[in-house]
């Protein structure tokens, strides 16, 4: 879609952007902002020049770069507040710091888990699978066993196999597995 954007800069596209992630920028602006009304005009400021950002920057995580690009609108509108009304306290500066490191936790996890997710697919069919009844679905080795018609020694060897083979595209993607697996 993004690369459609640069191409054609087609002004639905726009609209789509915001009907996907409207609600979630709009939850990280309140963070910042501290009020709705503030929290929507910061996103309508920022899907308004949207556009343009999207052409001058290579963009390789879209969700990352935007959650980013609003912060960065967020802190300036609150920079030009600060000067016109009270410095901000330690505490409210503490406590935002702390909010936004928790947002950027969770959206890293998020990313994380999206790209675990994209190589799980790349895996064999039965390590897939075994996996995903493992972890996702706690279903023990002789339930898998039982399920895939596979021996006991073939559930646990495709579990092991597949769990390393993802440990090593993680750690080549610069994502330490001890994070995500």
């Amino acid at each position: 879609m993004i690369l459609y954007y640069k191409k054609e800069q087609a002004k639905f596209c726009i609209d789509l952007f915001y009907n996907r992630y409207g609600h979630l920028l709009l939850t990280i602006a309140f963070k910042y902002m501290k009020n709705k009304e503030d929290a929507e005009d910061v996103v309508m400021t920022l899907f308004e020049s949207l556009g343009n950002k999207i052409v001058k920057h290579e963009i390789q995580n879209f969700k990352s770069w935007l959650h980013t690009t609003l912060k960065n609108e967020c802190l300036m509108q609150l920079r030009k507040v600060k000067n016109l009304s009270n410095p901000i306290s330690i505490d409210e500066l503490k406590t935002a710091s702390e909010e936004i490191e928790e947002s950027d936790f969770h959206l890293n996890k998020e990313n994380q888990l999206t790209e675990l997710e994209a190589l799980l697919t790349n895996l064999k069919a039965d390590q897939r699978k075994c996996i995903e009844l493992f972890y996702l679905e706690s279903k023990s080795y002789l339930e898998i066993s039982d399920q895939l018609n596979l021996s006991l020694n073939s559930v646990k060897s495709a579990i092991q196999n597949g769990k390393r083979m993802l440990k090593i595209k993680l750690e080549i993607k610069g994502i330490h597995s001890n994070n995500v697996i």
